[in-house]
Formats: structure tokens, sequence, C-alpha cells
């Protein structure tokens, strides 16, 4: 995969050249690396170039107009879709500051900047201020669907649900009208009506809204499409909903390596997909594929009870977590079974008996008993468990 100009041949991996002479041309054709297809089927041959298309645009920060405008939007709408807002927000302001200065501008284009501003304000958490950049969106582009989806999106995290649910509809109805009932345009209205049932607990609707909009993007974008498999990912919580653990399980299964592989393992969405995993397969008591969906895991047991908890990841994690909590007979079997698999097994009865009380399945453990814990991962180490 490289990247050719008249005067260098560059791959995603390569240090930006000091000796560049028409940075014109490398701008432009940086620009179309990090230019989300929504039928690509593999975003990473999108996200590797990131690195190279920050370098560039840190490099030649007196450039203005079109060009350099054109690269710092499609890297915004890359780093939004890898999750980084705050990169994104600061670019995305960037644009609509640069495009107001220019002489002729575009009332559809600005509307396109002010709902991935509203998008991303959304994400981060300031909805009232996303709220009023997609009402600007919408006067300046009154027939867009994908502005009233944005501002249904943001209303529903405000509570504003009857409001939200009009503004679906409308979105919906305009798609259609525009696009037709299978265009993977009308698909994303499909998954963004159903998330609001989703949010609003009318998991009926909500599946079927995720069904129909899986069913078009699996068709035209293929199955192993970033925004394909998340929808799946909502079916498979659905799914777990309504105890269909098993369904549930090799959906998200799916889900998870999917887009380990288009997003990283490091990256939030995997994770969550992951811990997901790791749940499901809890609520069928396979103890044994569980540990193959935790890191550092490890187990300490009472007389009547056991914890078993991930330990401390500062990439990850703000500490150790606990996953299962039990008492009674049971908990001998799950001990067998976490020998089988080689996880460290610490006999503590008193902390043991403490941490039940105040620890909760799928919460981080209270501060109080990081010292104790600390402690624990420090002896399991020593003796060559972990690492």
């Amino acid at each position: 995969m490289k990247l050719r100009t008249k005067q260098h041949t560059l791959t995603f991996k390569d240090q930006l050249p000091n000796d560049i002479n028409d940075p014109e041309e490398l701008i432009e054709k940086i620009t179309r690396k990090v230019t989300i297809n929504s039928k690509a089927t593999n975003l990473n041959s999108v996200f590797l170039w990131v690195r190279l298309a920050e370098d560039i645009l840190e490099r030649y920060l007196y450039l203005e107009g079109k060009l350099i405008l054109n690269l710092q939007y499609n890297l915004a709408t890359v780093l939004f879709d890898m999750g980084n807002y705050d990169k994104s927000k600061f670019l995305i302001e960037k644009v609509i500051e640069t495009y107001l200065k220019m002489d002729k501008v575009n009332n559809k284009k600005l509307s396109e900047y002010y709902r991935y501003y509203g998008k991303i304000l959304q994400r981060l958490g300031e909805c009232n201020i996303a709220k009023i950049n997609i009402e600007k969106a919408i006067n300046l582009d009154k027939n867009c669907y994908n502005n009233y989806s944005s501002l249904a999106s943001i209303l529903s995290d405000l509570g504003e649900f009857e409001c939200a649910e009009k503004y679906h509809k409308k979105a919906l109805e305009i798609c259609i009208n525009k696009k037709g009932k299978v265009h993977t345009a009308t698909a994303s209205m499909f998954y963004h009506y159903g998330y609001y049932y989703y949010s609003t607990g009318s998991m009926v609707l909500a599946k079927k809204y995720f069904n129909k909009a899986y069913h078009i993007f699996s068709k035209n974008n293929g199955k192993e499409n970033l925004y394909t498999i998340r929808i799946l990912g909502h079916i498979a919580n659905i799914l777990y909903v309504e105890k269909e653990y098993l369904k549930a399980f090799e959906m998200m299964k799916e889900a998870f390596s999917i887009t380990s592989r288009i997003l990283g393992n490091d990256n939030n969405e995997t994770l969550i997909c992951k811990s997901n995993c790791m749940k499901m397969l809890v609520k069928m008591k396979r103890y044994a594929d569980v540990i193959d969906y935790l890191e550092n895991p490890f187990v300490i047991v009472g007389k009547k009870e056991l914890l078993l908890l991930i330990s401390y990841d500062d990439k990850t994690m703000a500490a150790p977590e606990v996953i299962i909590s039990k008492k009674g007979s049971s908990i001998m079997k799950i001990v067998k079974i976490m020998k089988s698999k080689n996880v460290p097994i610490i006999k503590n009865y008193v902390l043991v008996k403490r941490m039940i009380k105040d620890c909760f399945q799928y919460y981080y453990i209270p501060e109080k008993y990081w010292e104790d814990i600390a402690q624990i991962l420090s002896k399991i180490i020593n003796n060559g468990k972990f690492y």
C-alpha cells in the first residue's frame, strides 16, 4: 500500500521526507487516502494513513484554502470513527473557521460541517452545544435526512424522547423518498431509529429496525464492514436481554473478531465487544471459555465465597474488575476449572469475606481494597504467573 507523488513513493510506515517540492500534490493524495468509503469492507486501509496525514497537517500549517480544508475535514471524520473525539473536534473547528472566510460558501457543505461538529460534541457529552450546531445545519439544509437524524439522537440524550422520535421518523421519510428503501443511507436511518428504540427500552421495535439495517448493510457493504458489524453487536445485545445467550454470544464473538481487525485490539469499541462476549459466557456458566476473554485473571477464594478479578491494566482499566462473585458449593467446581486454565488461585478467607460485601459483578473494586489487591498482584507476578 503506497502513496506515489512525482517526487516520492511513501508507505504509511514512512516518515515525512524533508525535501518536498510540491506539497499541494502530496496533500491532495493523502486526502484521498483518509477518505472513508462506506463500501470499504476494512477501514484499516484508511486508518493506517492517519499518522502521516497528521504529520502533513502539522508541517503545512501555513497553507490555507480548500486543499488543506479538505484534508482537515477528512481526517476529522476518520478520527471520529476511531473514537478520537478531541482531535476530531479541533480539526472540525478549524474547518468551519476556514470555510467561513472563503468568498463563496455552499450552504449544504457548511451544513455538513456543522452537523459533524454537533456529532462530535455529542460524543464528548456537550449535548446542548451540539444541539445548537445541528440546528444551524438544519437551517442551512432543511432537506437533509442526516441533519434530522443527528438532532433526534441528541434530543434522546437530552431526554426529549417524543421530539426525538418525531425527527427520526422525518429523517427516515426524507431518506426513503430520496434514496429508496434499500440504500445504505436508508439503512443508516433504520439503524439510528433502532438505536432510539433500544435506548428507550423498546426492544421489539429496536430489533425490527436493526434487522432492517443489517440486511441492507450486509448486502450492500459486506458482513465485515465496520458499520455492518456495529449493528450486529446491537442485535446481539438485544438477544442477550431476551435470554438467548448462545445466539447472542455467537453474534458478539463475530463482532469482536471483525472490530479488532478493523480498529485494533486496544480500541475502546473492541474492548466493549470483548467484555460483552465474556459476560455472555458467564451467563451460560462457560467459565473455561471466559478466561480467553480476560487479561491476567486471578481468583481470591475463601471458605464459601469466590471472587474472580481482572488484574489492573493501566492502558484500559482504572482498577481491577470483578467478573464472578459466587457463594456456595459451586465455587469448588469453578476453582477446579480455573486451575485447569492455570489461573492463579489466592486463598484469603478474611479478605474475600470483606470484599464480597462491597464488590459487585462487572464493576471496579472499591479503592479501599486497592492496596490488598496490589499485594496479591505483586505476589502473583513474583511467582511468574503473569507476563
